[in-house]
């Protein structure tokens, strides 16, 4: 009976949450479909790469845990919802075909891989953890984790250590290593931060984002930096033309645009505040 009410509960809420407010991205590997719901209005493509590298390297931890015997080969179905959009949930089964994750949080590699390695235990057991049932959340919640903490995690360097490319432009790349994302430039790492949309390129020059700062760089240099006079948590719309840039949330809502002959970043929010 708790198990058919987990699986309405669950279809329940895929449908009403993914249906309504997330962007879905889904990666498809040998022994595991991993989806990711980022809310609407808060989506960032460095984020769905950095899980898209994560699920890549999953799929090898779990291969060589089917390889050494320690897990069935069944196929993993991982679903992370972004915290904004629902509470903090974890539901952890496993059917003749599938094991299943379902959990609220932007979980680590380390963190997912740890409750992979909880299936390989003989004393594995189905976990439920409802919010609406409990008084306490945050102990409920970390009972379970206490549960999976007990068991001593494999050696996982070699796979949040792939320094493999999940995107490039010319000579520029987004790395996966050590379970983070960072940009290069022909292998050299840079020090822009990859929490905003991925760069575009103007003739000659490179524009990278920041959820703080828009960088210009030209032959391996930044020839200016626009410091964002809000923080945003989305990615923007970009309009890239031969000699501009414009910025913003759709060509009704252009916040910044950058001129490559002045290079210089004007901010348009100004004159609609009349100053």
């Amino acid at each position: 009976m708790n198990r058919l009410l987990l699986i309405l509960f669950l279809s329940f809420t895929t449908k009403v949450v993914w249906g309504t407010e997330c962007v879905i991205r889904t990666f498809q590997h040998e022994f595991i479909e991993f989806q990711l719901c980022q809310n609407y209005s808060n989506y960032n493509e460095t984020t769905t790469l950095l899980y898209k590298a994560r699920a890549r390297q999953l799929n090898r931890y779990i291969a060589d845990l089917v390889e050494t015997g320690q897990l069935k080969k069944k196929k993993f179905s991982i679903q992370i919802y972004d915290p904004r959009l629902t509470y903090n949930y974890i539901y952890v089964s496993q059917s003749k075909a599938n094991y299943n994750i379902d959990c609220s949080g932007f979980l680590s590699f380390e963190e997912i891989a740890q409750i992979i390695f909880y299936f390989t235990r003989p004393e594995w057991r189905s976990f439920m953890y409802d919010p609406g049932k409990v008084k306490d959340q945050k102990l409920t919640r970390q009972k379970f984790l206490n549960i999976i903490s007990k068991y001593a995690l494999p050696d996982i360097s070699s796979y949040i250590s792939d320094n493999s490319p999940v995107w490039q432009l010319d000579n520029i790349s987004l790395t996966y290593n050590t379970d983070d994302i960072y940009y290069s430039r022909d292998g050299q790492l840079l020090t822009y931060k990859p929490t905003s949309n991925l760069p575009v390129k103007i003739q000659d020059r490179f524009l990278f984002f920041q959820a703080d700062s828009i960088f210009v760089c030209q032959d391996n240099a930044t020839i200016l930096t626009f410091k964002i006079p809000q923080i945003i948590e989305q990615d923007y719309s970009l309009d890239k033309y031969n000699k501009w840039v414009n910025i913003g949330f759709g060509t009704e809502h252009v916040l910044y645009s950058y001129s490559y002959d002045k290079n210089k970043f004007y901010d348009l929010t100004l004159k609609k505040k009349g100053r």
